[in-house]
């Protein structure tokens, strides 16, 4: 299986390092993103058009992304000249996250907003959830 792997905002391709070792007997490219094109890039498209003219040209069975790594995988696979079998999401949403997402669990709004969302969670999750 030949795969390529992208890590997410604020990360580094040390975010793999933990497991690595036990994905060696796969062929795994792990990106490593260009200081100057994270620089410039203004929105996850401009990364996935990165990813997609150095990686794009390869047949992969599977790209794997973590956080916004996932992001990115899904829009380079569309730009891919061969699409990837699989696209393996850890830690991602489908879509950026809006503001209103990235200030959901903020002090004051697990204050007004946390039982409700405690609440959903467990309606909708097989585990015991703490308050």
């Amino acid at each position: 299986m030949r795969g390529l792997v992208l890590y997410g905002a604020k990360c580094a391709p040390a975010v793999w390092e933990s497991v690595r070792d036990g994905l060696a007997d796969y062929n795994l490219t792990y990106v490593e993103y260009p200081r100057k094109m994270l620089s410039e890039a203004e929105t996850v498209d401009d990364i996935a058009g990165w990813v997609a003219g150095v990686y794009g040209a390869h047949d992969w069975d599977v790209l794997i992304g973590h956080s916004m790594g996932g992001q990115t995988a899904l829009k380079a696979a569309r730009l891919f000249k061969r699409q990837p079998k699989k696209v393996i999401l850890i830690e991602s949403n489908p879509v950026p996250s809006g503001g209103f997402y990235r200030n959901l669990m903020t002090t004051e709004h697990m204050e007004r907003y946390g039982a409700s969302v405690a609440r959903m969670f467990r309606a909708k999750c097989p585990i015991t959830l703490r308050n």
